[in-house]
C-alpha cells in the first residue's frame, strides 16, 4: 500500500511510472502496472561483463547522471527510496523514449517497497528493520546507528557508480546468516577505501 501511494504521487522521467492499480477481489490480490521498460542495469552490467568490455563512457555518465536526477527529486520530495541496487534501476533501450538520453537508455529508479517518507531529518533505524541490500549498505547501517538520513541513498548510488566502472560490486563480500550489521561488509568498505584517518 505503501509503495501504492508513494508512486501515484511522483511524477518524474527517471522514477518508474505506475499506470493503475488493479484489485482482484476474488483471488484477494492487488496488481500494480508499471510502464514497459525493457532492461535493468543489473543486465547491462552482466552484458558488458561477460563481453569484457567497458560500458562506454557516454553510456555510464548518461545513466549515472540520469540515477542521481531521480535521487534529486525523490528527496526533494522527502522520500528516500533505501533500496538502490542495479535491479532495481531499470533501463529503456528505446532512444524515442527518452530524447534526452540521445539513444543512451533512459534510467529510471524502481521498486519503492522499502521507500519511506521522511519528514525530519533523521529515520530511526529500528523503526523499520534494516533496508538496503548488503553490498550498498552504508556504513552507518553496517555500524548499527539508531538513526540514518537520505544520505544512505546516496552512499547506494556510489556503489551503482563504482559498479558501473568496474563491472562488479564495489564493496562485494558474504552475506553472514542471521547477523544485523555484517562486519564482513564494513571490513570489506574498509580494504577497498582505507581507514578513516583521525584529523
Amino acid at each position: 500500500i505503501r509503495e501504492i501511494c508513494l508512486l501515484r504521487e511522483l511524477r518524474h522521467p527517471n522514477v518508474i511510472q505506475l499506470n493503475d492499480v488493479h484489485i482482484a477481489q476474488k483471488e484477494r490480490a492487488v496488481f500494480l502496472s508499471y510502464e514497459y521498460v525493457s532492461h535493468d542495469l543489473q543486465q547491462v552490467i552482466r552484458h558488458f561483463a561477460q563481453r569484457r568490455e567497458k560500458i562506454p563512457a557516454y553510456t555510464a555518465k548518461s545513466l549515472l547522471w540520469q540515477i542521481l536526477r531521480g535521487l534529486e527529486y525523490l528527496h526533494a520530495n522527502w522520500v528516500m527510496h533505501r533500496d538502490l541496487k542495479p535491479s532495481n534501476i531499470l533501463i529503456s533501450a528505446d532512444p524515442t523514449h527518452a530524447p534526452q538520453s540521445q539513444g543512451r537508455g533512459q534510467a529510471k529508479i524502481a521498486d519503492f517497497g522499502l521507500a519511506r517518507i521522511f519528514k525530519h531529518s533523521l529515520q530511526l533505524l529500528t523503526a523499520n528493520g534494516l533496508v538496503v541490500t548488503l553490498w550498498y549498505r552504508a556504513p552507518e547501517l553496517l555500524l548499527g546507528a539508531p538513526h540514518y538520513s537520505p544520505a544512505i541513498d546516496m552512499w547506494a548510488a556510489g556503489c551503482l557508480f563504482g559498479e558501473v566502472l568496474r563491472l562488479k560490486p564495489l564493496f562485494y563480500s558474504d552475506q553472514l546468516p542471521g547477523n544485523a550489521f555484517q562486519v564482513n561488509q564494513m571490513e570489506r568498505i574498509i580494504n577497498v577505501l582505507g581507514r578513516p584517518q583521525v584529523s
